[in-house]
């Protein structure tokens, strides 16, 4: 049998705050409304709260801390123990339950209909335990709250956009955009999700997740727990597998229902990024089939794959993870352990600063940039981070710089021109990028990135490239480049110097440091 719940993300019905004891908590009745039933939590307390149908005609409230019966509520409820009290049904049509703040659990029967305001603090709400009918609407409030249904014994579909059908049970369960994790079953359940940045932990059996558009995650379970869908809109959606301790595997839009760990036959589709666990796992974005015109390839021959378009997270955790990226502006980051990181053709950031030796390669994107540690002696082909970029001890040479004037009196804000080139012993074409860096007491604040390969001239950080007043020139040997740029005005009063650093295509770096000094006003 299968739960069918009913979700909105619209504002619930507001229910009344009834004056709390100091030490215990309150059990209400007003006449409002055929009726209504009201447990508010003291102050400061954790509560664990729960209602269940005691028989027919009796529910039972009980609480971890002592409950007051309110004189309002003496005709209706009785008390039995410190914490628990049984009231009369027939004299109310419906529970409203306040938590009020503090990390507290609630258990709502669901009928007769309930509201559940959990109040500030990092509430759990457990729905779908009764066998009868569940009318539960649940506000959240400050904090991080999770509605779970792992106590089900049926499966859930539950839309939060409130589209969603009903099942023999007619469950009509209603969460605010408060509530920001939803936990199904552990049964293959179906979970739909709003525009709003939402948690999804589909829980065991083969659930079917689809996102609404926002910034959603979808955490996966420690160990194998079914052959999960799972669907974005292609933006910043996120598949977790941080709590694994064995190897996953996760080709991120395409590949079919082979992702997770092996045999397990999870399928990801449209999301933005994937998380890696504690093992050594494989995360690459799919490649996707050439465009076909009347049935052909359009550029002739037999059909290739090509990287996928979009721009994905891809992060690995403690392991020797291997990472490959896709054609789009891809971040990827291999975590602890010694990583192979791949990255495709976008404008890439590669983060392999964790103090053991990593293999990266970027792609063909001019502005790569990467993070890295000086063990990762492998990295090839990594465009630009001024705050990382170094030679190695041993002094490499590619080319002989130079930089005039050597000397310059700038104002911040003010158009400096400079004149920047570099010879290779064989070929300019052989020179991936040349770099001018600028330093401030021997930190990199900024500079221009020179890519001949693809006529890009790129400042960054505090020197602001002008482009339409910057020329660069290729041929035989040598790159030379004029550039006109602009100080960013913190940096007046200073005194700065400046390198020159070009990479070859084999990434091989050679740095030429104090090639001029700069006096700001």
């Amino acid at each position: 049998m299968r739960r069918h719940l009913l979700l909105a993300a619209g504002t619930l019905a507001a229910v009344a705050a009834v004056p709390a004891a100091a030490s215990a908590g309150t059990v209400s009745f007003s006449k409002e409304a055929l009726g209504r039933l009201t447990y508010t939590a003291a102050p400061g307390e954790r509560n664990a709260i729960t209602t269940s149908v005691a028989t027919a005609a009796t529910l039972r409230l009980t609480d971890t801390n002592p409950i007051t019966i309110a004189p309002s509520a003496a005709a209706t409820c009785r008390r039995i123990g410190p914490g628990d009290v049984h009231c009369t049904r027939g004299h109310f049509a419906a529970v409203a339950l306040l938590a009020r703040d503090g990390k507290d659990l609630v258990r709502p029967a669901g009928e007769p209909r309930t509201v559940v305001d959990a109040g500030p603090g990092d509430d759990r709400i457990e729905l779908g335990r009764a066998p009868n009918r569940s009318r539960t609407e649940v506000q959240g409030g400050d904090g991080i709250d999770e509605a779970t249904y792992d106590k089900s014994t049926m499966s859930i579909t539950f839309d939060r956009a409130g589209s969603g059908g009903r099942g023999p049970l007619r469950d009509e369960d209603r969460l605010a955009a408060d509530v920001e994790v939803l936990t199904g079953s552990a049964l293959g359940d179906r979970l739909t999700g709003t525009p709003a940045n939402e948690v999804f932990r589909p829980g065991g059996g083969d659930d079917v997740v689809s996102g609404g558009g926002g910034r959603d995650r979808f955490e996966m379970g420690a160990a194998p727990d079914g052959a999960d869908r799972i669907t974005g809109t292609g933006g910043f959606e996120v598949v977790s597998y941080a709590l694994r301790t064995a190897p996953i595997r996760a080709t991120v839009n395409g590949g079919g229902a082979d992702d997770g760990a092996a045999g397990e036959g999870d399928e990801l589709v449209r999301v933005g990024g994937v998380e890696g666990g504690r093992a050594a796992d494989t995360i690459t974005v799919a490649p996707h089939p050439p465009v076909l015109v009347a049935g052909r390839p359009a550029l002739g021959g037999a059909p290739a794959l090509t990287p996928a378009p979009g721009s994905f997270q891809l992060k690995g955790g403690p392991g020797d993870d291997a990472i490959t990226g896709g054609a789009g502006a891809d971040t990827l980051d291999g975590g602890p352990g010694r990583d192979a990181l791949v990255s495709g053709a976008g404008d890439d950031h590669v983060a392999a600063k964790d103090g053991e030796p990593d293999a990266v390669e970027c792609g063909d994107g001019p502005r790569d940039t990467f993070t890295r540690d000086a063990a990762d002696t492998a990295l090839a082909g990594c465009e630009l981070d001024f705050a990382q970029l170094t030679a190695p001890a041993e002094r490499i040479v590619i080319g002989r710089a130079a930089v005039s004037p050597g000397s310059h009196a700038a104002r911040a804000a003010t158009p400096l021109r400079v004149r920047v080139s570099w010879r290779h012993p064989r070929s300019w074409k052989r020179l991936r990028y040349v770099a001018l860096r600028v330093r401030q007491d021997g930190l990199a604040v900024g500079g221009v990135l020179i890519a001949p390969r693809v006529r890009l001239l790129q400042g960054q950080g505090a020197v602001v490239l002008d482009p339409r007043a910057s020329t660069l020139r290729r041929g035989g040997r040598t790159v030379a480049a004029t550039l006109v740029v602009r100080l960013d005005p913190s940096l007046a009063g200073t005194r700065l110097t400046a390198d020159l650093v070009a990479v070859d295509r084999a990434g091989r770096t050679q740095e030429e440091r104090d090639v001029a000094r700069i006096r700001v006003a």
